[in-house]
C-alpha cells in the first residue's frame, strides 16, 4: 500500500470566473470543493492509477469532516489525527479569459508540541502495512521544522522508502534524513541550494549536492519545460507530451503520485520518470486538482521523451 502524509490539509476551493480584476465586484460562474492538500490530490491520483493507497494527517472541525467524507466517497482509507482547530480553506480563481490561476492559501492550525507524538501513534502502525510513503506539503503552526525528517527517519527504521515533496526549510531539514527521492521545482532548488540556476550544468551541480546529502534520486522540475533527474548514478533530461492544459494546479502531486506508484511496482528509472510526467500532463489536461483519467495516462505514456545524458 502507498501511504500519503498531509499535516497541513484543506477543502480546497475552485472559482470559475471570467476576467478576474481585484478591486471589484465578481461574478463566479462555476464553484467546486474537494478534499485539499498536496498529499490528498496525490492519493486520488494514486488511487486513479489502481494502487491501494490511504491518508493520514490532521483535520477538524466541519472542514476535517468534509475531507473524510470525501476520501471515503473516493474508497481512499483515511487515518486522521482529530483536532478542535478548523481544517483551514484554500482558493484558486481561475480566469477562463487570461487563463491566469490565483491561489489564495490560509495558513492553517496553530498545533501545540503535543500533536506531534498524537500523529507519530497514528503514524508508526501505518507503516506497517505500506511500503511507499508520500509526505507533501506544508506544516500546521506549530509542529518543529524537523518534523519531517523525523518521520523520515521513522519509516526508514522500517525499510520503508520516502517521496518528499515540500520547499523552503521543511525541504532543507527533511534532506538531510535521506528521503528516496526529492522534486523541488527550480525556484525551490535554488532556494534550498543557495545558488542559482543559469544552465543545464547549474542544474546537474545541484542535484549532486542532494545525492550526496543521502537523498537517493533527485528531480530538478520545470514545468511545462519538463525536468531533469539523478538516479542510479545517472542524469536524465525529461520532456512531457504536449497537451492543451485545462487547470495546472495539483500536478506537481500528480508526479509524486506516479513515482509513488512507480516505486510500489518496482519499475526501472526510466518507466518511473515516464510514469510521473504522464500522470502530471494528465491531471493538467482536466479542470480538477489532483485528478488523472488512467486511460489518458496510458496514453501519454509513450509521449515523454526521456533522455540519459550521463
Amino acid at each position: 500500500m502507498i501511504l500519503t502524509v498531509t499535516l497541513n490539509a484543506s477543502v480546497d476551493k475552485a472559482y470559475i470566473v471570467e476576467g478576474f480584476e481585484t478591486g471589484r465586484v465578481q461574478r463566479v460562474k462555476q464553484v467546486s470543493a474537494t478534499a485539499g492538500g498536496k498529499g490528498l490530490n496525490v492519493a486520488r491520483v494514486v488511487a486513479a492509477l489502481g494502487e491501494e493507497v490511504a491518508a493520514t494527517g490532521f483535520a477538524g472541525g466541519y472542514s476535517g469532516e468534509f475531507i473524510k467524507r470525501g476520501l471515503d466517497e473516493g474508497v481512499i482509507g483515511n487515518e486522521f489525527v482529530s483536532t478542535p482547530f478548523e481544517t483551514r480553506t484554500c482558493i484558486n480563481i481561475i480566469d477562463e479569459l487570461s487563463g491566469l490561476q490565483t491561489e489564495l492559501l490560509e495558513p492553517g492550525p496553530l498545533l501545540d508540541k503535543s500533536y506531534e507524538e498524537r500523529f507519530k501513534e497514528k503514524y508508526l502502525p501505518l507503516l506497517d502495512t505500506s511500503d511507499v510513503i508520500v509526505i507533501s506539503g506544508s506544516m500546521p503552526r506549530g509542529i518543529s521544522t524537523d518534523f519531517y525528517a523525523q518521520l523520515i527517519g521513522l519509516a526508514k527504521q522500517k525499510g520503508r522508502r520516502v517521496i518528499l515533496d515540500t520547499s523552503g526549510r521543511y525541504l532543507t531539514e527533511g534532506a538531510k534524513a535521506g528521503p528516496a527521492v526529492i522534486k523541488p521545482n527550480r525556484s525551490e532548488a535554488e532556494d534550498i541550494s543557495g545558488k542559482q540556476i543559469k544552465d543545464e550544468q547549474d542544474i546537474i551541480d545541484i542535484m549532486k549536492t542532494f545525492i550526496d546529502g543521502g537523498v537517493e534520486t533527485a528531480f530538478i522540475t520545470l514545468g511545462a519545460e519538463g525536468g531533469y533527474a539523478s538516479a542510479g548514478g545517472r542524469v536524465y533530461r525529461y520532456l512531457p507530451p504536449r497537451i492543451e492544459a485545462a487547470n495546472a494546479v495539483g500536478s506537481g502531486d500528480a508526479m509524486a503520485a506516479g513515482l509513488a506508484v512507480a516505486m510500489h511496482r518496482g519499475y526501472t528509472d526510466v518507466e518511473a520518470i515516464r510514469l510521473a510526467a504522464a500522470a502530471s500532463a494528465a491531471n493538467a489536461m482536466t479542470k480538477g486538482t489532483g485528478c488523472v483519467h488512467r486511460r489518458d495516462v496510458e496514453i501519454l505514456l509513450d509521449q515523454v521523451n526521456v533522455m540519459q545524458l550521463t
